[in-house]
């Protein structure tokens, strides 16, 4: 069970370090954001996608929260299951940014 708060813990991180993209208070950069290629285009399309991409990692984080602490509630004591409730809605997520990222150039 020690799994379900390390991976509650990194989902709480990135809904902490989506707060600047959502905020659009995060510069262009070259570390921190979603750098896919049309992002980097111009100001506005890295404020926009970013802003997008922020929102889109804290809900699907705040979901596998809730996931994993249901997981929890219900005693499931598969460590798979785990993986799949932390890892699932981030790939989704990446992809969906992706998506968005790719229909905006």
């Amino acid at each position: 069970m020690n799994q379900m708060f390390v991976f509650i813990a990194i989902n709480v991180l990135l809904v902490f370090i989506s707060i600047p993209p959502i905020r659009r208070e995060l510069p262009m950069n070259s570390a921190y954001g979603f750098r896919f290629p049309a992002a980097m285009k111009s100001e506005e399309a890295w404020y926009r996608i970013n802003a997008f991409g922020g929102k889109v990692f804290a809900a699907s984080s705040c979901l596998s929260i809730l996931g994993l602490i249901g997981l929890r509630l219900i005693q499931v004591v598969e460590p798979l299951l785990y993986i799949s409730m932390f890892a699932i809605p981030l790939v989704f997520s990446t992809i969906l940014i992706m998506i968005y990222s790719n229909r905006q150039a």
